[in-house]
């Protein structure tokens, strides 16, 4: 059997040879065929009957291409499939941690927070919770539970040490001295309750039930020259203009030192409150730059608005304005004076607070007192109001635990007037006081 083997040597392969054996004689036959190489695939030569079976090799590709009738075919054989994964490797170890990286930027600030407080309602019923200044909801007092058991009565404490008291010593000008044991406590002067008058030695303290009583005519009783009929009669203080700017409150009373009757204003700071009078204008004149003047003709009367902030004060918040009756004698000191004869008060306000008004007695007998000055409560009104009031209906509310001491008492050595608007924390309101005259017809 005859055996022909053919070589076919094509470009860079070393060859490619074919064997063929048929019979014992072996021939050898081998033919090389030059391969066409060029960069791309456009600048193959022209694929044509003369070179049809020839081969090209492009190298952008590095594909083999071969000529045929349909033109330059490539050689590549058809994808074999994918073969299977193989196992997965083992995990390899740890790296070593990398290097800390520089601090990013700060973030944007965040968003104020709302701010919430609890206001009391004037009903006393609950709290209006205010967030931001808008109201948000109310939270109700919750109502009493059942009464317990009583329990059983405990064993009788300890007797407590004697008390410490006071002892009270008539004085040769009809006044009473009163001195307390304890040592840190101060000595004190008090009026009786019908003290007497450098004019008329007769003279009874009315009662608020005495109809009869007749009061004598006080020598300051003429009427002061007015064209306004809402400042007619014995006026101690009215609209400025009826006053030809007279801005100070006519007590008739001063000390010598010519500084009685000016209006002045007091706050709770001293003790822990933060509120305030804001007034409509600047306050100052020439002389003072805390004076009322331009305040006094901007309202016809002495007007502001009160802010009440508790603060840290264990009270209800206050505010308030005031005159002294006489003044000092030098300056400093202020002088007391009996005021019975005009046998009461009235006093014209508006007012969106509730306030008092109260009689002034100095800083001693004040402490003494514990605080809690003879006084009558001033109503809101939106409207002028006139309010009077006798000097028995001045009192005390009786539960400081100070010193007592009756309105009558209290007149017969006022320094001064204090008309003081307290309310719940929070509270704002407007007022203006418009008039203030002896009350002595009862009318």
């Amino acid at each position: 059997m005859k055996t022909t083997r053919i070589t076919y040597a094509i470009g860079l392969a070393a060859g490619l040879t074919l064997l063929s054996a048929c019979g014992d004689d072996v021939t050898n036959v081998t033919t090389k065929i030059e391969i066409e190489s060029v960069a791309t695939f456009e600048k193959l030569s022209k694929c044509e009957n003369d070179n049809v079976g020839s081969l090209a090799f492009v190298a952008d590709s590095a594909k083999t291409y071969t000529c045929t009738e349909d033109g330059w075919v490539s050689t590549a054989g058809i994808d074999g499939k994918n073969g299977e994964d193989g196992m997965d490797g083992d995990d390899g170890s740890d790296g070593a941690d990398g290097k800390k990286g520089k601090k990013g930027a700060s973030g944007a600030n965040g968003k104020d927070g709302t701010a919430c407080i609890a206001k009391e309602l004037s009903s006393g019923e609950g709290y209006k919770i205010v967030c931001d200044g808008d109201s948000v909801g109310v939270v109700k007092n919750g109502t009493n539970g059942p009464e317990g058991e009583k329990g059983e009565k405990g064993d009788d404490g300890e007797p407590g040490d004697t008390g410490e008291g006071c002892e009270m010593s008539p004085e040769p000008n009809g006044t009473y001295l009163v001195t307390c044991s304890n040592a840190s406590a101060e000595i004190y002067t008090v009026i009786p309750s019908v003290p007497p008058t450098p004019n008329d030695s007769t003279l009874i303290i009315p009662t608020p039930n005495d109809s009869t009583l007749i009061i004598p005519t006080p020598n300051d009783s003429t009427p002061v020259a007015t064209d306004d009929p809402d400042c007619a009669g014995l006026t101690l203080w009215c609209k400025a203009e009826s006053w030809n700017y007279s801005y100070r409150v006519q007590t008739g009373l001063d000390a010598g030192y010519d500084d009685s009757g000016y209006w002045f204003a007091y706050d709770d700071h001293a003790d822990g409150g933060k509120s305030e009078i804001t007034w409509p204008v600047k306050l100052g004149n020439e002389y003072d730059g805390n004076a009322f003047d331009p305040v006094i003709d901007h309202c016809q009367g002495l007007c502001g608005t009160v802010t009440l902030n508790k603060g840290t004060l264990d009270k209800s918040p206050s505010v308030g304005v005031g005159f002294n009756l006489a003044g000092t004698s030098d300056g400093s000191t202020l002088v007391a004076s009996t005021i019975n004869e005009w046998y009461g008060i009235c006093i014209t306000y508006t007012s969106d607070l509730p306030g008092q008004l109260a009689i002034g007695l100095g800083d001693s007998l004040y402490a003494a007192l514990n605080y809690d000055l003879p006084h009558v409560d001033l109503p809101t009104t939106a409207s002028p109001n006139e309010e009077c009031f006798v000097w028995t209906d001045f009192r005390q509310t009786g539960n400081a635990g100070g010193a007592a001491i009756t309105g009558p008492e209290a007149a017969a050595r006022a320094v001064s007037f204090l008309i003081e608007f307290s309310s719940n924390d929070g509270d704002t309101g407007d007022f203006n006081i418009i008039r203030l005259r002896k009350y002595v017809d009862r009318q």
